[in-house]
């Protein structure tokens, strides 16, 4: 049987307990690679990574607060020591904020949301990329979001946060290219997570308008994102750096002028 691309490489997926993040670890273990489940919760890393495992997938589960730039190196290493040298950082690990009006933004909200997607995202990519430098090479995804690409109100935090990791993404794909590492983005649109699933339970999104608004008609699955972040760490994607792609069923090319 022909090897996968991603055979016993090495990839980090911060934030992967759940949602988006554990669909892409569950991908790339799926085709061979060994996986480091990483999530603030040491308790959602672990369920995760002993499911993959039952599956015969070989995983790693590591607590880390991307936040701290402390807990992500001693992430690494561990990694490092137990999997191997990372050929693939997926930086996933992220958090929303209440949507509420500009005006009444909560300052520590916005702290939080900009430490965790934006500083957060960095604290991996320097730390990850120090030893693609070192390795001759590496592949790093980002998770942005449609959000980053237009106004989107009540979200004064998290749509900027992203609109950041997109210019972030362009800036270490422009600098990095000379150590054979490609930095691009994901930038999903509504997708069916636990978090969109509470969401629509209290009321606070409506799943119906949101088909509505979206082309294909449905929210994505996690399984779609994922597909699209393995493309991205592929052979395939070898000469596409700096990009941003949008997977949002067509959400942003929809002008209506009705």
């Amino acid at each position: 049987m022909k090897k996968s691309f991603f055979t016993d490489k090495v990839v980090i997926v911060t934030g992967a307990g759940r949602g988006i993040g554990k669909a892409v670890a569950k991908a790339f273990a799926g085709d061979g690679a060994k996986v480091a489940i990483v999530d603030m919760n040491a308790s959602l890393a672990g369920e995760t990574s002993q499911e993959m495992n039952r599956l015969g997938y070989v995983t790693l589960p590591c607590q880390a607060d991307v936040r701290s730039l402390e807990d992500v190196k001693q992430m690494v290493a561990t990694v490092r020591r137990m999997l191997g040298i990372p050929t693939v950082l997926v930086n996933n690990a992220g958090i929303s904020q209440k949507h509420m009006p500009t005006l009444e933004q909560d300052p520590k909200e916005w702290d939080q949301v900009f430490d965790t997607n934006l500083k957060g995202t960095l604290n991996c990519s320097v730390t990850v990329g120090r030893i693609m430098v070192e390795s001759g090479g590496g592949k790093i995804i980002n998770i942005a979001s449609i959000t980053g690409f237009g106004g989107f109100p009540r979200r004064v935090a998290y749509g900027p946060s992203k609109a950041a990791v997109i210019s972030l993404t362009k800036t270490l794909a422009v600098e990095w290219a000379k150590h054979g590492i490609t930095v691009n983005a994901v930038a999903p649109g509504y997708v069916m997570t636990p978090v969109i699933e509470h969401r629509s339970a209290t009321g606070e999104h409506d799943l119906k308008m949101l088909e509505r608004r979206i082309p294909l008609g449905r929210l994505a699955t996690p399984e779609e994102i994922a597909g699209v972040v393995l493309f991205l760490a592929s052979e395939r994607a070898n000469y596409i750096t700096g990009v941003t792609l949008p997977v949002d069923g067509g959400w942003l090319a929809y002008e209506d002028y009705r």
